[in-house]
């Protein structure tokens, strides 16, 4: 083959034509073979302070609750909470007011890319701009552990 047949090859050849479907069917399974890997799931027991990028299956324990904290320039900020846990322990879910819908209580979500924030000592799972609440997933979380990671207050030490 010629230089650059796969885009601009004579197609009218059936040499070139099944040279070039045969190339970006290969580059297509590299492709998704090195990109589109399948998440690993983490457990809510294996949450700490210093935890981001994480992607975990969870079921939503409790209603959603609005709390309003007041800012560093004065206001208010509203957000939401919500009760979330899986076999290892239980945490709280802070979410903005565009990711509420659909967060029935028994649901089972994947959070995806999700990170921790300290509110006071304590852990607070946040689903900011980078994360994303996967509402349609299969998969079941049967048992809820006793552990909750949002109860737990951590010092910081210099």
């Amino acid at each position: 083959m010629t230089h650059g047949f796969t885009v601009r090859g004579d197609y009218a050849d059936a040499k070139v034509k099944a040279a070039a479907d045969e190339a970006f069917a290969m580059a297509e399974a590299t492709f998704s073979q090195a990109c589109l890997r399948k998440p690993r799931f983490s457990k809510v027991g294996s949450l700490n302070p210093d935890s981001y990028g994480v992607t975990m299956m969870v079921k939503v324990l409790a209603a959603v609750q609005e709390v309003e904290e007041p800012s560093k320039k004065g206001g208010t900020s509203k957000f939401f909470e919500v009760e979330v846990g899986d076999e290892t322990g239980k945490v709280l879910l802070s979410l903005k007011d565009f990711q509420l819908e659909g967060l029935d209580v028994g649901k089972v979500i994947a959070v995806r890319n999700a990170s921790v924030r300290m509110v006071k000592g304590y852990v607070r799972l946040v689903v900011d701009k980078w994360g994303k609440l996967d509402k349609e997933v299969e998969g079941t979380v049967d048992e809820i552990g006793s552990k909750n990671m949002s109860t737990t207050e951590y010092e910081l030490v210099s």
